[in-house]
């Protein structure tokens, strides 16, 4: 047998180990949508904005969510690169019906894109409860284990609260750049200790 012979059945071990890993990322995607309440659907993403792994049982197109998750990820990381700051870990939007969460994961250099209820305020992910808190401007996201939870969720409304009576009048036309906010760690400064 020569190598040219062989080479067609190493690539179908591939190709079946790959699909093999879909359908597995395909469960788990199914599995987070039936045991987090307000999750609507999710896409997981290659870097070149290609279908990985998908729950969308709504009228959108998995391959648009997984081109779109991957354009968020590379903009938001741009924004944050030319302010200078470590680009972000997760990105949230909010729509008038549903919000759309989108996360890199540089492990796999992946995304996955999750679509929200717009009345879910927290996602759950193994110990780690991921908690949002909308303000009348702004949005507070913070990572809890199961026992810190309670205690954080009130530390991060104070803080957020406190946040916003102090910059009201600089957030009603905010143009996104932080150096406005002189004293900004120090709202936070028993979310960030606690």
């Amino acid at each position: 047998m020569s190598r040219a012979e062989l080479r067609p059945r190493a690539l179908d071990l591939g190709t079946k180990s790959l699909e093999g890993i879909e359908a597995q990322l395909d469960e788990v995607l199914r599995q987070l949508q039936r045991k987090v309440r307000g999750i609507r659907g999710s896409v997981v993403a290659d870097s070149n904005g290609l279908t990985i792994a998908s729950d969308i049982r709504e009228g959108v197109s998995p391959a648009t969510l997984a081109a779109m998750s991957t354009l968020i990820a590379q903009s938001a990381g741009s924004v944050f690169e030319n302010i200078e700051m470590p680009g972000p870990d997760l990105i949230m939007m909010e729509g008038p019906e549903s919000n759309v969460v989108v996360m890199h994961i540089a492990l796999a250099d992946v995304t996955m894109l999750t679509l929200m209820d717009r009345s879910t305020n927290q996602l759950r992910y193994g110990a780690h409860s991921i908690f949002f808190f909308r303000g009348t401007y702004t949005i507070a996201a913070a990572v809890a284990k199961e026992g810190d939870a309670e205690a954080l969720q009130y530390h991060i409304l104070d803080a957020l609260q406190d946040f916003e009576d102090r910059y009201a009048a600089t957030l009603e036309s905010w143009n996104g750049d932080i150096s406005v906010f002189p004293g900004l760690d120090d709202c936070f400064e028993k979310v960030i200790k606690g």
